[in-house]
């Protein structure tokens, strides 16, 4: 429904600035997803600074969505973090009710389980729990990683299945 819209970030706290969008599927559900992907390099600090400014992100995400839609309560932040869930870089997302469905899966072709996609549970009741990660690289690429990351990508996808009945906001 409507455009992606692209965090405006005058901080400049982030390399590349969430961006998000509302869906609506099929039988009434609908929601948002916030779409990140996180700095990447040497600096633990900096990617950690970075990923400790998402709650804040996500705060005036739904600042801005609740002022069209007040009700809306389905949230999802998907994306590459380039860092574990459970690293404390993430401490704040969990203070604010955000859970990642992968408990640390590899989702990548070296396996660090840097993809996820974190929701609150108790606003998202359409999350049927289900979720799985496509190891493309094995299945279609018999484990050739160079071939597998040149031609797709180095991140498997990583995907949650939501039912689509009517809507509860």
């Amino acid at each position: 429904l409507g455009e992606p819209l692209m965090l405006a970030d005058p901080a400049d706290r982030f390399i590349r600035e969430p961006a998000w969008m509302v869906f609506r599927a099929t039988g009434g559900f609908d929601f948002v997803v916030v779409d990140y992907h996180a700095l990447y390099g040497n600096s633990l600090a900096r990617r950690r600074a970075e990923l400790q400014a998402l709650p804040d992100a996500m705060d005036l995400v739904r600042t801005n969505v609740r002022s069209t839609s007040p009700g809306e309560r389905d949230f999802l932040l998907a994306g590459d973090f380039n860092l574990v869930c459970t690293d404390r870089a993430f401490d704040g997302l969990r203070k604010n009710g955000l859970q990642a469905i992968n408990p640390g899966l590899g989702t990548t072709i070296a396996d660090n389980s840097y993809d996820n996609l974190w929701l609150d549970l108790a606003s998202t009741p359409e999350f049927t729990g289900q979720w799985g990660i496509v190891r493309f690289d094995e299945i279609e690429f018999d484990n050739d990683d160079k071939r597998a990351s040149q031609a797709v990508s180095d991140h498997r996808p990583l995907w949650a299945r939501f039912s689509t009945g009517p809507d509860d906001d």
